[in-house]
């Protein structure tokens, strides 16, 4: 019988992200303002235009998911950029993880290993956020932090270590 879960994760803006946004949209106002009081028509309304555009795809670039799926032991994870774009990040069979345990920032794995690979596909703070460790043939030894509610879980379970499912979901 196979075994299915997915998940998905909406990606909150930091500070940052929303830094990003307000110079942009103020650089767009400040380039419209500038071409209609420098240049003559029509040259300041394709400016414009052209200003407004981009700034609604770089916007819309911001809006980040991350999805994992979980297959008969083969994780996925990818990344969707403005509900259009989808990008594969990284496979991996559940069977190659070495280590999982719960993340705590500044305290975990993540922080305290040496990886060829680090990556962050979570929200901080969120709830059910594990480090997951993993040799990869490509990437090499890899520790991804993501979340990993019950349902995909206990999907994974059969497909681990049974040390290392013992010692991850106590």
């Amino acid at each position: 019988m196979d075994s299915y879960s997915e998940h998905l994760i909406l990606m909150r803006k930091d500070a940052k992200a929303k830094g990003a946004l307000v110079f942009l949209w103020l650089s767009i106002i400040a380039i419209s303002v500038a071409s209609f009081l420098l240049l003559r028509l029509p040259m300041p309304l394709v400016l414009t235009g052209v200003a407004f555009y981009l700034g609604v795809r770089f916007s819309r670039m911001l809006n980040v998911e991350y999805e994992y799926i979980v297959t008969n032991g083969e994780m996925d994870v990818d990344m969707i950029q403005s509900k259009t774009n989808r990008k594969r990040l990284i496979s991996f069979k559940c069977s190659e993880i070495e280590q999982i345990e719960p993340y705590v920032k500044g305290s975990s794995i993540y922080d305290r290993g040496t990886f060829d690979k680090k990556n962050i596909y979570c929200n901080a703070g969120d709830v059910d956020a594990y480090c997951v460790v993993f040799k990869h043939k490509v990437a090499g030894k890899v520790c991804l932090v993501m979340q990993l509610p019950e349902k995909m879980r206990e999907n994974m379970l059969p497909f681990l270590n049974k040390l290392v499912a013992r010692e991850a979901f106590k």
